[in-house]
């Protein structure tokens, strides 16, 4: 057997492999089809995530947060907010330990609207992590919309706190000041959360008074319709 230094070739190969077996640790992920905001399972054929190791899962190249460390082989991470398609897993800055993933469509989109003497326009729309909630009380103005696809279908319906007003106590002193709301202004920005509907899409917004139930038939046919906005392209998150 030809020796090299006092060893032999064979070895000096059998190390090279094991250094190289190190420096291209896997990563997998479950489930394998992801979409921003879930919660994945990260597994490593190594025990990488020990305490002083360089632990940080990112995928796409951003960093995915980690929620749970089940392991030292097997976290539970964040999907950060990326463009949908095959995605790269790393491990670390140097990216030694690589695995891949889908990512879906981001679930929701936030819309960032400019009202001018109502007439909107629309600044900005990202997809974003998250599902859509919209938590507004019935006791105040409020903006209505309803996201429509391009088959012309109602697809959502949600509200938001009217940005054009604002309320404010009036009275002597705190203990007399009654709440009242302002006339609303002409001008406002505002931020509004929507499905991530495939393709085109139109937003319809309208104008409710505080006390109106959007729940009931009487209550939606009592919305002022403002102007609507359509959504043909998003930016990348």
């Amino acid at each position: 057997m030809l020796k090299l230094g006092g060893f032999s070739v064979l070895a000096a190969a059998c190390a090279a492999l094991a250094l190289a077996g190190c420096a291209t640790r896997r990563l997998t992920v479950e489930p394998a089809m992801v979409s921003p905001g879930m919660i994945v399972r990260v597994s490593s054929t190594k025990p990488v995530f020990r305490k002083g190791e360089e632990g940080e899962v990112r995928i796409a190249g951003r960093p995915a947060s980690i929620v749970r460390t089940v392991s030292e082989r097997e976290v539970d991470v964040m999907v950060p907010a990326v463009e949908a398609g095959a995605a790269r897993v790393t491990l670390g800055r140097g990216g030694q330990s690589t695995g891949n993933v889908t990512v879906l469509p981001a679930p929701s989109v936030e819309l960032v609207v400019s009202m001018e003497d109502n007439k909107l326009t629309l600044m900005r729309a990202t997809p974003r992590a998250g599902e859509v909630e919209t938590r507004v009380s019935r006791d105040q103005a409020r903006l209505s919309f309803d996201v429509i696809n391009e088959q012309g279908g109602l697809v959502f319906t949600g509200a938001v706190a009217d940005p054009t007003r604002r309320e404010v106590f009036d009275g002597p002193n705190s203990q007399g000041a009654v709440l009242r709301g302002t006339p609303r202004s002409k001008k406002a920005v505002f931020a509004v959360k929507v499905p991530n509907v495939p393709g085109r899409f139109t937003v319809k917004f309208y104008a409710v008074p505080a006390g109106v139930d959007l729940k009931s038939t009487e209550g939606r046919a009592a919305r002022e319709p403002l102007g609507e906005i359509v959504v043909e392209r998003k930016e990348k998150p």
